[in-house]
């Protein structure tokens, strides 16, 4: 096993190991980069340590499981290229595992805004739901997202959209805050941003 693909397996829970490795078995993931530094999220009591940018060729999607399916869709939406981040978490969204919520918060932190504006279509009850217990035990990364759509935002799109409320980054943080608020779930809020 190569170095590349253990930090593809760190990047899932240990139930989906074999999984990934079954996935890894049936395709091809080369490039001439390394896989980036990871962030770290904590899912269910485990720690995952998710590649912050891939720049694998995207891989043929024959004969593979909706499991693996969604893994590669997953790791796929941390790829140097936003129109690929995109592409992939629109199949993504749709999911019910909750171990896809590290791969869309990171994304709500997203400067490509057709990317927010995809999420921002997709937040289901359902989804909000599995956004919502990992925003629970993840409070200072989703802050960190929160961080970067302001910065994005001043950056990029202020001129676009004077007021924050009209930007869709402040309007998905709206969203998911008020279905936290309104089911009652508590987020700790001793963040370092």
């Amino acid at each position: 096993m190569t170095g590349e693909q253990e930090k593809i397996i760190k990047a899932f829970p240990t139930h989906l190991k074999n999984d990934v490795l079954s996935l890894l078995k049936k395709i091809s993931l080369k490039s001439r980069h390394q896989i980036s530094e990871p962030f770290k999220v904590n899912l269910n009591n485990e720690v995952l340590e998710i590649p912050y940018r891939i720049y694998f060729k995207e891989p043929t999607e024959e004969n593979l499981t909706e499991t693996e399916l969604l893994i590669l869709y997953c790791l796929f939406t941390r790829h140097n290229d936003g129109f690929i981040r995109q592409q992939k978490i629109r199949m993504v969204l749709v999911a019910k595992e909750n171990w896809i919520a590290p791969f869309v918060v990171q994304l709500l932190g997203e400067y490509v805004i057709e990317i927010l504006l995809e999420i921002e279509k997709h937040l289901s009850h359902n989804l909000l739901k599995i956004l919502a217990h990992f925003i629970k035990t993840n409070p200072d990364f989703y802050q960190l997202s929160r961080c970067r759509v302001i910065s994005y935002w001043n950056c990029y799109y202020r001129n676009k959209f004077n007021s924050p409320e009209t930007y869709v980054g402040f309007q998905m943080f709206k969203k998911i805050d008020s279905f936290i608020e309104e089911n009652g779930i508590s987020i700790p809020k001793n963040s370092d941003y």
